[in-house]
């Protein structure tokens, strides 16, 4: 059953058009709330103790990544109906206020981006690839240095577009 899930959630994705202006950038020093989409655990947690030395007031920060595994911080195909509609655990994730997506995938799967749309006014920064341009507001090219000097890296830009 997990080939239909991907069909229609590949398409549901395909589907996805670039709206000027459609996410909205919070001041950098009043963001307090930010969601982590992560490609697996130890990036999750990378970025969880990357982000809070940017700002001078405590974070709350929410973080997913994909595993298969049915604990609340992980997520797969196994979460969403055979028409790629979410669980409670992802309706959950999308329903906490968030300033700001961090995405640390440099190649994103469509499983992540229909996550992503699922947070529609939120602005979303991440790592280039030609192919998250239709999903991320803001992204920096991801150097051979540490996830978290990455990190660093992309919330520093950020403070300056900011």
């Amino acid at each position: 059953m997990e080939w239909i899930k991907k069909i229609f959630i590949g398409h549901r994705v395909s589907k996805q058009s670039r709206v000027p202006g459609k996410h909205n950038l919070v001041k950098f020093d009043r963001i307090k709330n930010i969601s982590i989409i992560a490609a697996n655990e130890a990036e999750a947690t990378e970025a969880q103790k990357a982000l809070p030395s940017h700002w001078p007031h405590a974070l709350n920060l929410h973080f997913i990544y994909k595993e298969k595994n049915p604990a609340t911080e992980c997520f797969d195909y196994m979460d969403f109906n055979l028409l790629g509609k979410p669980n409670e655990k992802i309706r959950e994730f999308a329903s906490h206020t968030t300033d700001l997506v961090l995405v640390t995938q440099e190649e994103m799967d469509p499983l992540s981006a229909h996550l992503l749309q699922m947070l529609p006014k939120v602005y979303r920064v991440g790592f280039f690839n030609e192919a998250n341009q239709v999903h991320l507001d803001f992204m920096l090219k991801k150097e051979n240095i540490s996830l978290t000097e990455n990190i660093d890296n992309l919330i520093k830009y950020l403070k300056k577009i900011n």
